[in-house]
């Protein structure tokens, strides 16, 4: 085994590696603690995008401040994670996070004291933040910058679904210009710290309203806004809005001709373009493509069962809602769930029985409410082919050789994350 073997890697390759590794530790019966924690401190939001699963519920006045868990009550949340070995951090909305701003930069000052390296994602519809934040993010970002390696992997991922006029259709709110504005004021102080990062995806809900927009869409996002990464996702129709978006559904066909359009023009643009969670929403109500995924199975999958469960997420993430609920998967929560961190630690429910029922049900093929079609399936799609590589390249198709790559890998997460796995 070459000394070497993890020595060229990107940090965000190194993340994925140990992503695997813990992952198939798991498979192997040895329970791994969770790699990612997602927190969605708010239900409520300053705009009502229509599609949007809560925008009847904030019709209502349904969600309410009161509710939610404290700022300290977060904190203590983000130390409980950081002691499990907790690698990933997402923070996004069932609402707007923003609208918790105060939780952010003490969450990423725990986490920097314990991990050379942070994997960070805010999720967010980008009209809420302040100077201040910005500039605490790059600072961030500059205070784990050595040499000419960036160790503060912060991503913002922003949704914009249109223009100024569809914006305000989709949304309910005119707010466009002020994303626009914060993208702009981000952009400059990253040029004038000399910095990747914090590094901007945004989001693209594709529908009726914004389908004719696309094209024009990724030439603002990529040739003058310059952002490092846009994604194009389906629409789901969930039970609260199905007849609200009944009627900008987009059809197959023209689902179809939007990853056309990208493929055909991508050299066109400078950022990278991601299709994959339109493509994966694809995937699932067209039943051509269904049996073209069958046929094309991976010899791998074959020999390793757990290649092809339906999803990964309870073996490696969590999420916790706003009132303290920890959901089954970040695509799909009720806020009834019978577990609370206001009642039991990470660790307990991490490995207690609510996890190993969902974790089980996979496992049995068993489709749970909500699953089918699955919104986080770019996501299972990501983690198996990583899987599949780290299987193939790294332990040469022999699981017990896992063992064997352990002190190397260990050596490098050590070097460069500041922990050992």
């Amino acid at each position: 085994m070459k000394e070497n073997l993890f020595e060229s890697l990107e940090l965000r390759e190194l993340f994925n590696l140990e992503r695997s590794y813990r992952l198939i530790k798991y498979f192997l019966g040895e329970p791994q603690p969770p790699f990612k924690l997602i927190i969605t401190p708010t239900d409520r939001c300053n705009l009502n995008c229509i599609f949007c699963p809560n925008y009847i519920g904030r019709q209502q006045n349904r969600y309410r401040r009161e509710n939610e868990l404290e700022k300290e009550e977060w904190l203590d949340v983000i130390k409980q994670a950081v002691e499990l070995g907790v690698r990933q951090w997402c923070i996004l909305g069932g609402g707007e996070p923003l609208l918790r701003s105060e939780i952010i930069l003490p969450a990423l000052e725990i986490i920097k004291r314990k991990y050379r390296t942070i994997e960070f994602e805010i999720i967010t519809n980008g009209t809420l933040f302040t100077n201040e934040l910005l500039e605490g993010l790059v600072k961030v970002c500059e205070e784990k910058r050595e040499k000419d390696k960036e160790h503060a992997l912060i991503q913002l991922t922003i949704s914009i679904h249109g223009f100024k006029k569809t914006y305000q259709e989709i949304t309910g709110f005119d707010m466009y210009e002020r994303v626009i504005k914060n993208l702009a004021i981000l952009r400059d102080l990253k040029k004038r710290a000399k910095l990747r990062y914090p590094l901007v995806q945004i989001n693209i809900v594709f529908n009726k309203k914004n389908m004719n927009e696309i094209e024009r869409l990724l030439d603002l996002f990529s040739n003058e806004l310059r952002v490092e990464q846009i994604a194009i996702h389906g629409m789901r129709a969930y039970p609260e809005t199905k007849e609200i978006v009944k009627d900008i559904i987009p059809s197959l066909e023209e689902a179809k001709s939007i990853v056309e359009l990208v493929n055909k023009k991508r050299k066109n643009w400078k950022s990278e373009i991601s299709l994959l969670p339109l493509t994966s929403h694809l995937i699932q109500i067209d039943t051509q493509r269904k049996n073209e995924e069958n046929l094309n199975k991976n010899v791998l999958l074959e020999k390793f069962k757990f290649l092809s469960y339906r999803c990964f997420e309870p073996w490696y993430d969590m999420m916790i809602n706003p009132d303290g609920t920890v959901a089954r998967c970040a695509a799909y929560t009720t806020r009834d769930e019978p577990v609370n961190v206001r009642k039991s630690s990470l660790k307990e429910i991490w490995f207690g029985e609510y996890f190993n029922q969902i974790r089980e049900n996979i496992i049995n093929g068993r489709m749970m409410e909500g699953c089918n079609p699955c919104g986080l399936m770019s996501n299972t799609i990501i983690v198996r082919e990583t899987l599949k590589m780290f299987i193939e390249k790294y332990l040469e198709g022999n699981l017990n050789n896992i063992e064997k790559i352990k002190p190397l890998l260990s050596k490098q997460i050590e070097k460069e994350f500041g922990d050992r796995l």
